[in-house]
């Protein structure tokens, strides 16, 4: 139950509406109660026509304030809407934008009742766009295979390689299903489906990983805890900074800021060592195409390059490697993508050995151009040669 318009109340209320009820103004009265009986049928009269029940039943209307929150929905769904049409002409579908207009009565907080004006866009779709899916061979399909099936891929660059030779997976060219017809409807956008099915697609979208190796990230993380050691202050170092295990302080502060749930110690002299390896799996092997690479040597040796340097200052060194060693015709752009596996991948177990020492080479080079190379060279030279 909501209370009258006030403005309403106040007329019911006062002395003229009263004496408009006397016998002698009665056909005056009876026109002005039976408007309001009309309009709001709840309300009731004494004797005198003086309102006794100002209650009425608005359950039609809603509050200014649920009025406001609802404008913010449909909002947000125009947004999306606008966001998956640009999301679907970037990857080649078309369609179109409808939009539909309405009206929201609401009861403002001084009591009136008002009329607000909306619009509501939907998605038509002419061509959808194409997507990429994974299908194992359900004969004998290793683990990592399993995991695969029915993965999607937006981006055929995304695609992974093959975890294994002679693999019998294949990947199919499809309409990405993902994207629907969205009606311009103001129920769907009041309700929030819109940013249910946003917040599923962003999930469904996000690049699907190869699942990680553990037995090869152990094997990488043993040999490269033997080089790391264990603290230092940095002092001895141009450009430097506090650092333990090859986790520096930088480092672990970002690492906290992102995953502050995992409540790691804030100082980067109390580390411990499972908590050196959890950063060093998150932010440098789970995120990157290393696991992809066959050959152990080749794989330790790149993770540990990864980890010394950056991704885009390690792949450029491997990438001259690879031209330089087996004329990959590789763009050095620094982007460890399906190309650049493939060309490690290419190279022969009876091929590593000399592979290596183009790779070392390569290595030394780069790590001459850097700040540091003046105090650190020795250790870095025993590092390299060591892959």
């Amino acid at each position: 139950m909501t209370k009258l318009p006030k403005s309403i109340e106040k007329l019911m209320n006062s002395a003229a509406y009263r004496n408009s009820m006397h016998p002698g103004h009665r056909s005056a009265a009876e026109r002005v109660t039976n408007f309001f009986a009309s309009a709001y049928p709840n309300t009731e009269y004494d004797a005198t026509g003086k309102m006794v029940d100002s209650e009425q039943d608005l359950e039609n209307y809603i509050s200014e304030e649920e009025f406001e929150e609802r404008l913010a929905a449909i909002d947000e769904h125009n947004d999306f809407v606008h966001a998956q049409m640009s999301d679907m002409r970037d990857r080649g579908g078309d369609g179109e934008i409808t939009s539909n207009n309405y009206i929201i009565e609401y009861i403002t907080d001084d009591g009136n009742i008002e009329d607000g004006e909306c619009e509501v866009l939907g998605l038509e779709i002419s061509q959808l766009p194409s997507a990429y899916v994974w299908h194992s061979d359900g004969n004998n399909t290793c683990d990592e295979c399993a995991d695969l099936d029915g993965a999607k891929f937006t981006d055929e660059d995304d695609i992974p390689e093959s975890p294994h030779p002679n693999c019998q997976c294949f990947v199919e060219e499809e309409d990405d299903d993902d994207f629907e017809d969205i009606p311009a409807d103001l129920d769907w956008a009041i309700n929030g489906i819109a940013k249910q099915r946003k917040e599923q697609k962003e999930m469904e979208r996000k690049t699907y990983k190869i699942p990680e190796n553990n037995k090869h990230f152990d094997a990488a993380f043993e040999k490269l805890k033997e080089v790391e050691g264990g603290y230092t202050n940095g002092r001895n170092q141009i450009k430097d900074e506090p650092t333990n295990m090859g986790i520096k302080q930088s480092t672990l502060d970002k690492y906290n800021k992102k995953f502050h749930n995992k409540n790691f110690p804030k100082d980067v002299e109390h580390l411990e060592l499972e908590h050196a390896k959890e950063i060093y799996k998150d932010e440098y092997w789970n995120n990157t195409k290393i696991p992809n690479i066959e050959n152990d040597r080749i794989r330790n040796a790149v993770f540990d390059m990864n980890v010394m340097s950056n991704p885009n200052i390690m792949t450029k060194t491997v990438q001259n490697a690879l031209n330089s060693y087996a004329n990959a015709g590789l763009e050095v752009d620094g982007v460890m993508g399906s190309k650049t596996i493939n060309a490690i991948n290419s190279i022969s177990s009876n091929q590593v050995s000399d592979f290596m020492d183009v790779l070392k080479s390569e290595r030394m080079e780069s790590l001459r151009g850097m700040i540091n190379w003046p105090t650190a060279k020795n250790g870095w030279k025993d590092r390299t040669m060591a892959y």
